[in-house]
């Protein structure tokens, strides 16, 4: 999988997550306090929601919160990425990122 993850390293959940999806889905992570940190990403946009960065010729996009998720996922599971279409399923899967961002400093 081709792009970075940029992730909030004052979040030990969101670090544990970061690794497991670069085990499993070989994405690229950097912590939002690394000097490598690009310079159109702010440090406090990645403490709200993670942030996936992906270059494709000459254009980059740029995932945030489930759908950065959703997109790492789905380069290998497609049937992700068509079911996050459906808008129950994205509606629910946008309610259950926002409840975990809220609680993750606990978890």
């Amino acid at each position: 999988m081709d792009g970075i993850l940029i992730y909030d390293s004052s979040c030990p959940f969101c670090a544990g997550l970061a690794n497991r999806l670069k085990r499993t889905y070989g994405v690229d992570i950097l912590p939002n306090d690394s000097k490598q940190l690009p310079s159109f990403v702010s440090r406090e946009a990645v403490k709200k929601d993670v942030h996936l960065i992906r270059k494709r010729k000459n254009l980059t996009a740029i995932y945030t919160g489930v759908e950065a998720a959703v997109e790492i996922v789905s380069h290998k599971h497609p049937v992700v990425a068509k079911l996050y279409s459906l808008p129950i399923i994205k509606q629910m899967a946008q309610i259950l990122y926002y409840i975990v961002k809220k609680i993750r400093k606990y978890l």
